[in-house]
C-alpha cells in the first residue's frame, strides 16, 4: 500500500507539473506574439522612414513626442504649483497655533514671575 500510495502522489505531481508545463508554454506563445506584432510595427515605420519624405515624418514624430512632453511638463508644474500654495497655507496655519500656544506661555512666564517678584517685595 505504501508503494501505492508514493505512486499516486508522483502521477499527481507529474500531472500538476504536466499543467504548470502547459501554461507556461502558452506564455510564452502570448509573449513571442506580441514580440513580433512589436517587431512589425518597428520595421514598418523603418520603411516608412526609409520611403521619399522621411524627414518630414521623422520631423512630425519627434513634434509629437516634444509636444506631448511639454504637456506632461505643464502639467507638473501645475501640480507642483498647487502642492506649494497648500503647503504655504498650512506652513501659514501652523505659525499661527504655535503663536497663540507660545503667546500663553508667554503669559504664564510673565504672571509668575509678576507674583515671585511680589513675594520676593513681601519677604524683604
Amino acid at each position: 500500500r505504501i508503494e501505492g500510495e508514493d505512486l499516486e502522489k508522483e502521477l499527481e505531481q507529474a500531472r500538476s507539473d504536466h499543467m504548470q508545463l502547459e501554461l507556461l508554454k502558452n506564455e510564452l506563445a502570448a509573449q513571442e506574439i506580441q514580440w513580433k506584432e512589436a517587431y512589425n510595427v518597428v520595421i514598418a515605420e523603418n520603411q516608412s522612414l526609409k520611403s521619399s519624405g522621411s524627414e518630414a515624418l521623422l520631423a512630425a514624430q519627434w513634434r509629437q513626442r516634444y509636444e506631448t512632453c511639454m504637456s506632461e511638463k505643464e502639467d507638473l508644474q501645475c501640480r507642483l504649483q498647487i502642492e506649494l500654495e497648500k503647503s504655504e497655507i498650512l506652513g501659514d496655519q501652523r505659525r499661527k497655533l504655535d503663536a497663540g500656544k507660545y503667546e500663553m506661555k508667554y503669559r504664564d512666564l510673565k504672571e509668575s514671575f509678576r507674583l515671585y517678584r511680589q513675594k520676593a517685595k513681601e519677604i524683604f
